[in-house]
């Protein structure tokens, strides 16, 4: 069961972050005309492209069998909301 947890969380965590990463892309290209570049938003973008693929990558491993430990599913019990959340409050600005 907490196999199933921690792979479940991760890919949610991985998916939260590729999201969050191609909102902040798009952000940073359809606004640079009137915000000009940010270097936050395309930092941002690129700190996502690798988090996202790390999580989705350990979520398929751990549910693949690979072992877990107690402490992996506290950080992923702790990340998940706060990714899950944030996600959805930039669709929510998006939307105005």
């Amino acid at each position: 069961m907490i196999s199933l947890v921690v792979g479940l969380g991760n890919i949610g965590i991985g998916l939260a972050y590729a999201g969050l990463g191609l909102l902040s892309a798009w952000e940073t290209i359809s606004l640079h005309r009137h915000r000009g570049w940010s270097r936050f938003g395309l930092g941002f973008s690129l700190m996502a492209a690798s988090c996202g693929p790390h999580h989705l990558t350990h979520g398929w491993h751990v549910l693949d069998g690979e072992s877990v430990s107690w402490p992996m599913l506290a950080a992923t019990l702790v990340g998940l909301p706060a990714g899950l959340i944030f996600v959805w409050l930039r669709f929510e600005a998006i939307r105005g």
